[in-house]
Formats: structure tokens, sequence, C-alpha cells
């Protein structure tokens, strides 16, 4: 059984409208941001369980809980989500919409690791896949002059460390070493009866957050979790790759100053408790 733990947060993507239907290096908001957490399987669904320390998972769910872990060991999981989408596409020129919908699975590995060194210290590592999303609607909707594909996704390299105070109390670290990438594509209106052009957007970028964690042991049967994971900013900045335009629609391209413009956004992986 598999768990995951949805959070979405807003990016912006870049999208302009010109008067001749060209959608090019504007602003658009989405929802993007997936976060998952609760480790393998280890509690109810959608409750992000940090008190849990059965495995090696605790190293990026809860870092205090690796002193509770007492010989070497790995551990590897695969997370599983289905999606499904709809979106409305309206023409503010002819008053008119069309609506189109799909759907998409992800699996998502994680692979963990910890190793005592002694009773009271433990040391631990993970690669994790945190966050991310995407759609892929494809050439052929109403909408793909907005949008034919995008994604958004981060993974997460965390050494970390437990340490025991007490018999009741252990404390834990991690530094996320995160890394995003992010790519986007729509079509270009050629005009009519003319093949669609591409457009498209790549980049990645490097960053790093804190995560703090916190373990009460109550009893064998009973201990509290608290954990903590600092923010995350990621910037992407790329010259739009266009490739097959007419001659006319490369002139107007010109014309608007829009050809070679660089484009420059981020998106904020947001700090939870």
């Amino acid at each position: 059984m598999l768990y995951c733990f949805a959070r979405f947060s807003p990016i912006e993507v870049p999208i302009r409208f010109l008067h001749n239907g060209l959608s090019l290096l504007g602003i658009v908001g989405l929802s993007a941001g997936l976060s998952f957490s609760g480790h393998a399987a280890n509690g109810p669904t959608v409750t992000g369980v940090i008190a849990s320390t059965a495995d090696a998972t605790t190293a990026a769910s809860n870092p205090a809980g690796l002193t509770h872990l007492h010989r070497p060991e790995w551990v590897g999981d695969v997370q599983a989500f289905f999606a499904e989408t709809s979106w409305k596409t309206t023409v503010g020129s002819t008053d008119g919409s069309a609506t189109d919908d799909g759907s998409g699975s992800l699996f998502i590995p994680g692979i963990y690791y910890a190793h005592p060194v002694d009773d009271d210290l433990t040391l631990g590592i993970s690669l994790t896949v945190p966050s991310g999303l995407g759609s892929d609607p494809g050439d052929d909707t109403k909408g793909r002059y907005l949008l034919e594909e995008w994604s958004l996704g981060y993974v997460t390299l965390a050494p970390a460390a437990g340490y025991r105070i007490n018999k009741q109390w252990s404390v834990g670290a991690a530094i996320n070493l995160n890394y995003s990438a992010y790519n986007y594509e729509t079509a270009v209106f050629n005009g009519p009866d003319e093949p669609d052009g591409k457009m498209k957007l790549k980049d990645g970028d490097f960053g790093a957050g804190l995560q703090l964690g916190l373990l009460y042991e109550y009893s064998p049967q009973t201990r509290f979790g608290l954990s903590y994971r600092s923010s995350s900013t990621a910037k992407f900045s790329d010259t739009p790759a266009l490739s097959g335009l007419t001659p006319e629609r490369e002139q107007i391209l010109d014309d608007a100053g829009i050809r070679g413009q660089a484009v420059s956004m981020k998106s904020r992986f947001l700090a939870s408790v």
C-alpha cells in the first residue's frame, strides 16, 4: 500500500497574447508543486507521517527518527500517482470556447540509507522527488497555443543525522540539496492553412534547504514527532527555442522585438511543518 500527501503552490508560466493570436513570453498563473510525504507505507493517507521510525525512510520524513534504527539498512520505495485534468479554452475575439481533458500516471522512486555510528548518533541519506507536476494536453487541442506540454520537478539529495539526547528525546537535521527542472512547450500560430510552429523553454536550477526534526517517545508504542522543512526557491531563465515558423511569422516576431528575448521566472517550494 502506498501513501502520498498533496500540497499545491503557485508558479508563473510564460505566455503573452499578441493581437495576431501568437502566444509567447507573458505570464499566466497555474497550480504546481505537488508535494509528496508520508514515505513508504507508514500511516494513514494524507497525514505526512513524521513519528514513525520503522526504517531508513525516516531520514527524509523526520531525521530525529534515525536514532531508533540499530543496524545499517537500505530502503527503496515507489509512490504511485494518477491525475485527471480538464481545461477550457475561450477565444475572446469570437466569444467561442472549447473544453478538453486528459489523464496520466506517475511513479515516484525514493532511496534511503541509515547507518548507526554509536548508541546515540545515526547518520542517513536520502534521494527523493519531493515535489513535481506537469501536464501534456498534446498538439491537437484547442488550447495548444497556450500549452502543449509543461513539467516542473524537484530532486533532493539529503544527508541527515539523528542524535538521541536521552531515552525519550531525539533531535535530527538534514541538508536538502535540490535540483529543479522546468520544461514548457506551446504551438505557434503561423496563419490559416499553415502548419503550427513550436516554442520551447527549458532550464534547471540548484538550491539548498534545511530540515529539522524532533521526536519524543512516551512509551515504546507511543511517539510524538515534529518535522520542519524550509522553503526552497528555483529561478529559471531561458531564451525560447522557435522552430517551424513561416517567414511571415518570423518577421512579426522580429518587428515585435520578441525573437531572442530571454524569459525569467521562479517557483517556490513552500516551507512545511
